[in-house]
């Protein structure tokens, strides 16, 4: 997803209790010792459930996380990664260790 100028990647975090927000999405569903689940995945945090999970001694939830990188950034690692790899061009092990680290930052774009 790119928004003015800007690439946002969804990513899951395990974030504390005592962090999370009123807005923030479950990344997965959050299910208690004897298999229930407590709250499904996607749910939204309100005040009144974070403070019940709080009050059921849970300490931490996975939550979606939107993490940017400007097209500045992303070319100037892009540049980077060529830099490094230019050392080593025709090497066959590293041509697909090299292709593997660009697919993974061209996912974050």
């Amino acid at each position: 997803m790119v928004k003015q100028g800007r690439t946002i990647t969804m990513t899951i975090k395990l974030v504390s209790i005592s962090d999370v927000q009123v807005g923030m999405e479950l990344a997965k569903a959050l299910v208690n010792e004897k298999g229930m689940t407590l709250s499904a995945e996607g749910t939204q945090l309100t005040a009144s459930l974070i403070s019940r999970f709080e009050r059921m001694g849970i300490e931490a939830v996975y939550i979606h996380s939107q993490e940017q990188m400007s097209e500045e950034d992303y070319l100037a690692k892009k540049l980077h990664i060529e830099k490094h790899f230019s050392k080593v061009r025709d090497d066959p092990f590293f041509i697909p260790l090299k292709e593997v680290i660009l697919e993974r930052l061209e996912a974050k774009r």
